[in-house]
């Protein structure tokens, strides 16, 4: 039950962050920059609850300049992210090893199930996770 409890705590916090974001109003970074749009932010919500797995670490997620979002995970060595065109459901992943310096980048179509599937499998690489 408590592993229950916690998915839905992280589940919740989210949710909490996708909704700080439909705060947000266009001129939100000094006078510029986009604010998400509510109808991308509601499928982004809806994909991450459906595509996401529990076991893997949640992002920190944050608007972009153009009107789209950016997770970011920090992963021992490794500062990865993804930045998402809310308009055409793309994304760009981007992966730096600190401490080897290898740089790792791909597009990625998210209104695809395998891409998902493969974003979950390079986040379970780096967390070294089985599951």
């Amino acid at each position: 039950m408590a592993t229950t409890t916690y998915l839905q705590k992280d589940r919740k916090d989210v949710t909490a962050q996708l909704d700080d974001l439909r705060n947000l109003k266009d001129g939100w970074l000094d006078g510029d920059g986009l604010a998400p749009g509510h109808e991308g932010l509601d499928w982004l919500d809806a994909m991450l609850s459906n595509e996401y797995p529990n076991h893997l670490p949640l992002p920190r997620i944050y608007p972009t300049f153009e009107g789209g979002v950016q997770l970011e995970w920090s992963i021992g060595p490794n500062d990865a992210s993804l930045e998402i065109n809310l308009s055409d459901r793309s994304g760009y992943w981007h992966n730096l090893n600190l401490r080897t310096g290898k740089d790792e980048e791909r597009l990625l179509n998210l209104e695809d199930g395998g891409e998902w599937n493969w974003l979950n499998s390079e986040l379970q690489r780096l967390t070294g996770s089985a599951e």
